[in-house]
């Protein structure tokens, strides 16, 4: 299976829907269908990827772990379950440009948007990405629709001053916008991704202690779980000790069933 290993611990199934203009995106057989979590491992994933990750947030985790993953020899074992790989040696790294706020016009004349205030990442839920549809109306009216995630319509109005609107806060968002006053109705999509900032080897740790079970991890005991779990249970270097954790958990998931 080509990206087999971040295919695994991902557990997202190949037809999902999400296209490469995606931040991060790789490839995942169509075919691939997303196995069942054993309850022991729930706590852990959830610790990993958030409770309702979106795909720029999926994505960034699955580029810090294989970084980690590819950072040793352990590599081998990537390349043993299928040396086809997509994202590595990394050429381009698409998240470098994807954070930040970027507006699309869509319809009308395109005023100047003035942004203030802050949002991040939600790294709980596993949430990077909010999006908007804005439309500026005749007569000081607005209206914001929440697309990402999804919410309900807000509809009012502004005030001005020397042609300049009051801020607006964008729903759901820490984010303000103040724009000069329209000439005519204008109508944009506005995008804010948030870059998570938490370090991975924090993540990691806190993951592995949600483990119910670790050693079911490494059962049945063959040489290679064997070896696996020697390295969890003895190696004091980090990108050891959490690759051959990682490994297993791929390993483990692949026996699981389907939903």
């Amino acid at each position: 299976m080509i990206n087999h290993i971040r295919t695994l611990l991902l557990n997202r199934s190949g037809s999902h829907g999400y296209g490469y203009a995606c931040p991060g995106e790789e490839y995942v057989p169509p075919t691939f269908q997303r196995r069942v979590v054993p309850s022991f491992l729930r706590g852990a994933l959830q610790a990993l990827f958030g409770a309702t990750p979106d795909r720029t947030f999926l994505n960034f985790r699955m580029w810090q772990l294989m970084t980690l993953l590819h950072s040793t020899e352990l590599a081998e074992h990537v390349y043993a379950a299928d040396p086809r790989v997509t994202y590595w040696p990394v050429v381009t790294n698409s998240f470098m440009s994807s954070w930040g706020t970027t507006v699309d016009f869509y319809a009308g004349d395109a005023p100047t948007l003035y942004w203030s205030g802050e949002q991040l990442a939600s790294e709980g839920l596993g949430r990077t990405e909010w999006q908007w549809d804005v439309g500026l109306l005749v007569g000081a009216g607005i209206q914001i629709v929440s697309q990402v995630p999804a919410g309900a319509l807000y509809s009012g109005y502004y005030t001005t001053a020397d042609g300049l609107s009051e801020a607006v806060t964008m729903p759901g968002a820490g984010l303000q916008l103040r724009f000069a006053t329209p000439a005519t109705p204008a109508q944009f999509i506005v995008t804010h991704r948030a870059r998570p900032t938490t370090d991975i080897g924090v993540v990691l740790q806190q993951a592995a202690a949600l483990i119910g079970d670790v050693e079911q991890l490494f059962l049945p005991a063959t040489e290679y779980l064997q070896l696996l779990r020697r390295l969890w249970m003895q190696q004091t270097l980090f990108p050891y000790k959490y690759s051959a954790l990682l490994l297993a958990i791929a390993n483990y998931l692949e026996t699981c069933p389907v939903e």
